[in-house]
């Protein structure tokens, strides 16, 4: 008899993002050392694209072009496209090309993304990568590659874009992925009423 009786809906998480000025202050507590060059490129990247952790970690230099400040991606299901970033992360990736790359790439490598010992940088090793910058900032949240690419969806839905460009600027298949976003924005338009 109760086969046919639906239980509640379940709730749905909202994404948990950072605040402008959260994102400032993980920015700012990278030093200019090698490390420092990739940590900040890397939290610019994750920001300033959307890109998912996975994506990141496979991007190679060629496949970065810094004329059209674009990069081509392979995301989810070996589908290709094509991401922008804007002036801050163009003139980290500047940098880190120029210079901590270099110190670090001792096994002539193609990835752009490359650990201590001039390996390529795992998801996990991003992780462990963000998990030591908010731990020099005042920050009192844990961190992960997918909140910068909430931040970076939220942000936009906030300042305007319309959904179906953050649906293409994230990699969504469907709409339906993108539009938990439409509840931060509520979220965020309700507080600013308020």
């Amino acid at each position: 008899v109760f086969s046919l009786v639906s239980g509640p809906k379940k709730e749905k998480k909202l994404p948990r993002y950072f605040e402008y000025n959260e994102l400032e202050e993980l920015f700012n507590v990278c030093d200019d050392t090698p490390m420092g060059q990739r940590d900040l490129l890397i939290l610019e990247m994750l920001y300033g694209t959307g890109v998912r952790v996975g994506e990141l970690v496979n991007i190679k230099v060629k496949d970065i072009d810094l004329s059209t400040k674009s990069i081509l991606i392979l995301g989810k299901g070996n589908k290709e496209r094509i991401v922008t970033y804007g002036e801050y992360c163009r003139d980290a990736l500047i940098t880190y090309l120029n210079d901590g790359y270099h110190r670090l790439n001792i096994k002539n490598e193609e990835y752009l993304f490359l650990n201590k010992n001039g390996g390529v940088i795992t998801e996990r090793g991003v992780r462990y990568v963000l998990e030591q910058i908010i731990k020099r900032t005042s920050l009192n949240k844990n961190i992960s590659p997918h909140m910068l690419r909430h931040s970076f969806a939220t942000h936009l839905l906030s300042n305007g874009a319309d959904m179906r460009t953050v649906q293409e600027l994230l990699g969504h298949a469907n709409l339906s992925s993108t539009q938990i976003y439409t509840h931060v924005s509520n979220e965020h338009l309700k507080n600013t009423y308020m």
